[in-house]
């Protein structure tokens, strides 16, 4: 198996379990990819690798009305990023 299959799997495995055990799916996963584009400088680096393309405007989108990119970060993603930062590091 190959690096993109196993973030592939990991992917998958997670976002089946958080699907098991978060009530409103969702609300969290807009919640977790807004996160990393929070950490990662802003959406434009999700769609980086294809920004004209009809999935990077469906992402760009999603993320617009999620608030990712709003003065002061209203939705706490910058928070949350370090939260969860924090809770990988001490796991390590």
């Amino acid at each position: 198996m190959n690096d993109k299959q196993d973030y592939a799997v990991r992917a998958y495995e997670a976002l089946l379990a958080a699907h098991r055990d978060v009530t409103d799916f969702a609300e969290w996963l807009t919640r977790m990819v807004a996160t990393v584009a929070t950490k990662l400088g802003g959406v434009d680096a999700l769609t980086a690798g294809r920004p004209g393309s009809w999935e990077a405007a469906k992402i760009q989108s999603w993320m617009e009305s999620a608030g990712v990119g709003i003065a002061g970060d209203p939705g706490g993603f910058g928070q949350l990023a370090a939260l969860l930062d924090a809770a990988r590091d001490s796991a390590i």
